[in-house]
This record gives structure tokens, sequence and C-alpha cells, in this order.
């Protein structure tokens, strides 16, 4: 009520000129009944009494004064708010000096206030990794306040997904899944004695093993991971000479345990007991350049990479 009188005296638009901004920009969409700024002073009410959780609902939808767009039938779509607002936000608090602290956490809030769950317990781990496990709560409580602004279309099974969530994130929690790479039965030392190069590799091996943990928690186990992570011997000086061959190397006399694909085919039935290490080698890629500069996926992921980016040629472990 106070955001509102001071809107009605002026004040807003000397302090606070983006929410004046807001307040009067039509929602012609089934989701909304207000205009921006009124849904705004409705979602303030259904969020407790917390200094982030407050800022982030005030400046969740800033961003929709710059990208709203209105389709052939009338219907708004505001593509993109969520980013739009975050910056805006950002430029709010710095101009009212607001701690360091308290403007991460705003952005933050404001950035995935409007993120779409997949509800499978894998998803939700990568979900979780993503936001931040130090915020998934409040997030959810600001989403809620958003949801309760908005028209009770589909309002009630969007509370329900919410309360869903919330029961999947306290489950992993109790469970006590990884969800993130300190949380790695390995860590950089154990990679760099089983031969992984030091630098940027490193990192992008744990992130790698994550990704497995996050499919399977029970991967988590320190011998299971260095398998995974483990470059077979040889594999350097043997992608060496197949970057040089580039699509030739499908004729190369093949390096044991080593299988060199077409990227495209670089998936399929996987043995239970075998990990399969592919080795996708981008367009561009010289004979010179360190082998371990190259992407490593699982077989799924890297199928989906080879499909959107030209490549020469992938390598599996076998």
């Amino acid at each position: 009520d106070m955001i509102k009188t001071a809107y009605e005296l002026g004040i807003t638009k000397i302090v606070l000129p983006e929410f004046d901004k807001i307040m009067n920009i039509e929602q012609n969409n089934p989701h909304h009944i207000y205009t921006v700024g009124e849904h705004t002073l409705y979602a303030l009410k259904n969020v407790r009494a917390d200094k982030s959780m407050r800022l982030a609902v005030l400046f969740h939808d800033f961003g929709k004064a710059d990208t709203q767009s209105i389709d052939d039938e009338g219907i708004s779509h505001f593509y993109n708010h969520a980013q739009a607002s975050e910056s805006v936000a950002h430029t709010i608090m710095r101009r009212l000096k607001f701690d360091n602290d308290t403007l991460n956490r705003v952005k933050r809030l404001v950035k995935w206030h409007d993120y779409r769950f997949n509800l499978t317990k894998k998803s939700m781990r990568r979900s979780i990794h993503k936001i931040g496990e130090d915020i998934f709560t409040d997030l959810l409580e600001v989403m809620r306040a958003d949801v309760l602004a908005q028209s009770s279309y589909l309002q009630k099974e969007k509370l329900q997904q919410l309360e869903e969530i919330k029961n999947m994130y306290e489950n992993i929690i109790n469970e006590g899944d990884c969800l993130r790479v300190k949380s790695l039965a390995v860590n950089g030392s154990d990679l760099i004695k089983i031969g992984v190069i030091k630098g940027p590799k490193i990192g992008d091996t744990l992130n790698y093993l994550l990704e497995i943990v996050f499919d399977s928690p029970k991967m988590n186990n320190k011998e299971i991971l260095l398998k995974k992570a483990a470059v077979p011997s040889g594999t350097a000086a043997f992608l060496r000479s197949a970057c040089a061959a580039g699509p030739a190397a499908a004729q190369m006399p093949q390096q044991p345990g080593i299988q060199v694909v077409h990227p495209q085919q670089a998936h399929g039935p996987q043995d239970g007991n075998i990990h399969r290490l592919v080795v996708h080698l981008k367009e561009g890629v010289r004979p010179h350049d360190d082998p371990q500069d190259v992407q490593r996926q699982d077989d799924r992921r890297i199928c989906q990479r080879g499909q959107q980016r030209p490549a020469h040629i992938a390598a599996r472990q076998v």
C-alpha cells in the first residue's frame, strides 16, 4: 500500500521511475487480470517480510516495460522479461547503494522467477544446482506470490506444481544427493593423479562427473568416478593423429579400446558395465591442439551437440 501511495503522490516518479513505467502496462493474457504494476502490488502482499524477497517481488516484472509484444490475436507476450528485469534490478540497486550481498541475491531471485521446472529427480537436481541451493526455497515463495497475483486460469495447477517442486526438493536434500562439484567423491588432486592435465580440464572433468551423478546419485563413489574420468593409455597421441586425418580418421588403424565414429553415430546401446567416453573433435581443431581441449560428454549429449555443431570425428572408449 505504501508503494501505491508513493506512486499516487508522485514520489516513485523521482526515486523509482521504473515502477511508474510498468504501472499502466496492460497484460492482455489469460494468465493475468491486472496491469503489470497492479500485479506487482498484489504480489507484494503475498510474500513474507524479508528484504531480499520483497525487493525481488517488487522488481520481478520491471523488464516487461521493454519486452512487450502483441501477437496477431491481440495476446500480450513478454519474452525474456526475467532477464530484462534482472538487468533493471541491478541498475536500481546500484543507484540506491544496496550492499553487494543483497544486490546479488535479489538479482538471482528475479532472474529465475519465471523458470520452468521439469518434475523428474535428475532434472530437479540440475535445477537446484543451476539456481542455487541457498535461494531455492525463497525462489519458490517468490513464485508463489507471483502466481497468487495472477488470474484464476490454471492458478490451482500452478500452485500444486510449486508444492510438488518443494516436496521433491526436500526429498533430494534429505537423501543427501550431490548437488555441486564440492560434494563429489573426487576432487582436482584425484584427477591429476590419474593424468588429467592441470588447468581448465580439471574443472571440465569435474563438471562432467557431476552430470553423471545428477543422473544417478549412487555413482558418487571415488572408484567409479575415477574410472569414468580416466583417459585410456595412448589416447592423446591417437587423437592428435585423428585430428590431422579429419574425416579420413575412420579408416585409420584403431587404437585398442577406442573406436572412431561419425558424431551422428556416437550413440546406441550402452553396456551397463562399460562407460563409453565420447570425444567430440569440433570443426577447426588443429593437429597440434591438446586433445583434452575437445568436449567430452556421454553418448546422448554428444549426439545432441553433434547435430548442432559440425564435427570432424568422434572417438569412444569401448
